[in-house]
């Protein structure tokens, strides 16, 4: 990943003492140097080989259904309408002014970090839900696109050799256990919302969503199934080889064009197209 990183900020998330969820905000954004810029390589590898994720869009409102228990005893189910649109709209604030080039694009950057992570935490509230751990957003430019990732991650202890051979206990955040993370297309967000394929976001194992809160604090909604589209699309493929009057040895070269080409776009973090493989 040949990236050029604008902004990256940590802040964290723990149980305090009353045994709720607190943010713990960094004062401001850190310095890019070349090890937040390997950082920010690790963390979008880890996700571009995440092999479950999902896209889909902004939206403004959702529904949650909640099962109340009658005087009866009977339970019945109850819906309510709750407004999502003020991460999108903090989001939206602060492109605004990165559009303006002021000085104070950082400060910027730093204050929607800041109040994006105070929505998370009302979020695990509002839900139930129990995370802590280390929540990173970076703002970066890949092929003239930019992106902005958005990660929580928990720490995994390790032990290192000093320089006088004495062992020495280390954390380091554990990237391979990554499970909560979106990234944002912003650009064509920008100029393509249309297309409502501008958020991909890792989904959890066995058709489980274990980032369905986290969805819910962006404020986004699931478009299609990525997974099941890309079965689709390679049933069509073999579907199109054999119609062909195409010998083994063709056919085997065909697959692997192809799978060549599924490689490049999986590590890439982009989706599929049938005119590219046409």
């Amino acid at each position: 990943m040949s990236a050029l990183i604008h902004h990256f900020v940590v802040h964290r998330l723990i149980v305090n003492k009353e045994e709720k969820i607190e943010a713990i905000p960094r004062d401001n954004c850190l310095a890019v140097t070349p090890e937040i810029e390997l950082l920010a390589h690790q963390i979008n590898h880890s996700f571009n080989a995440k092999p479950g994720k999902g896209v889909g869009h902004f939206v403004t409102e959702v529904t949650r259904e909640a099962k109340v228990e009658g005087e009866e005893g009977e339970a019945t189910t109850q819906t309510s309408t709750e407004n999502v649109a003020e991460f999108a709209e903090g989001l939206r604030q602060y492109m605004d002014i990165q559009k303006e080039a002021g000085d104070n694009v950082e400060d910027a950057f730093h204050a929607f970090s800041v109040s994006a992570t105070n929505r998370l935490v009302r979020t695990l509230a509002d839900t139930g839900t129990v995370e802590t751990g280390f929540l990173i957003f970076c703002q970066y430019e890949y092929l003239a696109t930019q992106y902005l990732m958005i990660a929580l991650l928990n720490t995994r202890s390790h032990v290192e050799v000093t320089n006088s051979l004495d062992l020495s206990a280390r954390e380091h955040l554990d990237l391979a256990k990554m499970q909560l993370a979106v990234r944002f297309d912003l650009t064509q967000w920008d100029i393509q919302p249309e297309q409502q394929r501008y958020v991909s976001f890792i989904k959890g194992r066995m058709g489980r969503k274990v980032s369905d809160f986290f969805m819910q604090f962006v404020g986004c909604e699931e478009l299609v199934d990525v997974k099941q589209q890309n079965k689709q699309l390679i049933s069509t493929v073999d579907a199109y080889l054999a119609s062909e009057s195409l010998d083994p040895q063709e056919q085997h070269q065909h697959r692997e064009e192809v799978k060549s080409y599924f490689k490049e776009k999986i590590d890439a973090g982009e989706s599929l197209s049938v005119d590219e493989l046409a």
